[in-house]
């Protein structure tokens, strides 16, 4: 809004006559806009001073914005526009939110339930706030609120003791997505998450080779005295999947120690077809001399790259 409004009070004030008198062209505008040859100088005139009072018409937002949640307790509220609702307050990661959040985690339609459940995730819940994720991930009958529930419990403050049995049941979900999200948080817990272990490790044989190298990562992290771990990784490593070698490559770079066989295979796909291997590979071999002018050729295709996450990652491998 800021830009906007700045860009605009100056172009009309620079466009604002100060010649003649008021009962000519002083204080006017000239009917320059495509309506302007209809309407003429008083309806051009009118139109620029109801824009440029716009900002006094709307009272200030709370910084905090806690409007919002003020809103979203109107019952009568569609449920279009409530989804839009939960969707600020989670980008605005709005404070103190939890307790007027928590009663849409159980609304009848799946939108607003999984709106809410990101919300939620979103504004760091407690305790309680990580109970009902759980709650949701086992429990709720839709994919897309439970995919949220595995996403946000790793941002609940709360012990991981209190959340693993939920997490445990999310890594045999049904739904691929969820599988993958329950492991991705698995593997933020660390070493807290090791009573986990026995649910997780017969997942690196699983069919599906997401499943195998999501759970690869995450016990890399949990156990990683696993027997399997580093083998399964690196098969992933030459998988025919680009995600999947992607996430092979991003595992094997970026945890200790390595073996010499993890920095062969990480040397070997320098030379990936894939441009997101070659710099997720490279960041794990920053400062090997032997490889410079492959590290550099990765980072000047990844710099150049077409999406946005391979450019980002690429950022990140030049810092380092």
């Amino acid at each position: 809004w800021a830009p906007w409004a700045t860009a605009t009070e100056q172009a009309l004030i620079k466009g604002q006559r100060n010649d003649g008198d008021v009962c000519t062209y002083r204080g006017s505008w000239d009917p320059a806009d495509p309506w302007g040859e209809d309407g003429g100088r008083i309806y051009s005139t009118a139109m620029c001073v109801l824009i440029l009072q716009a900002p006094y018409r709307f009272p200030a937002l709370p910084a905090d914005r806690s409007d919002l949640l003020d809103t979203l307790g109107r019952k009568d509220r569609p449920t279009a526009e409530r989804v839009r609702l939960l969707e600020a307050v989670a980008a605005y990661r709005v404070p103190h939110a939890q307790k007027k959040l928590l009663p849409w985690t159980k609304a009848k339609d799946a939108g607003t339930r999984a709106a809410a459940a990101r919300a939620l995730a979103a504004c760091r819940p407690d305790g309680r706030g990580a109970q009902v994720l759980a709650r949701l991930l086992m429990a709720d009958a839709s994919a897309a609120v439970r995919l949220e529930a595995a996403l946000g419990i790793g941002r609940a403050d709360a012990p991981a003791a209190a959340v693993l049995g939920a997490l445990e049941q999310g890594a045999k979900d049904a739904d691929l997505r969820v599988r993958l999200a329950t492991l991705h948080t698995l593997r933020g817990y660390g070493r807290k998450a090791t009573p986990a272990t026995p649910a997780i490790q017969p997942l690196i044989t699983h069919a599906d080779p997401a499943v195998r190298v999501a759970a690869a990562g995450a016990l890399r992290r949990i156990a990683p005295e696993t027997p399997g771990i580093e083998d399964t990784l690196l098969e992933s490593l030459r998988a025919k999947e680009v995600p999947v070698r992607v996430q092979a490559a991003t595992f094997l770079a970026a945890d200790e120690p390595r073996s010499p066989a993890v920095d062969q295979a990480l040397g070997e796909a320098l030379g990936d077809k894939s441009v997101r291997v070659r710099v997720e590979a490279a960041r794990g071999l920053v400062g090997m001399l032997e490889h410079a002018d492959a590290l550099r050729a990765a980072l000047d295709a990844g710099l150049a790259a077409t999406d946005l996450e391979t450019r980002l990652s690429s950022v990140g491998l030049a810092a380092d």
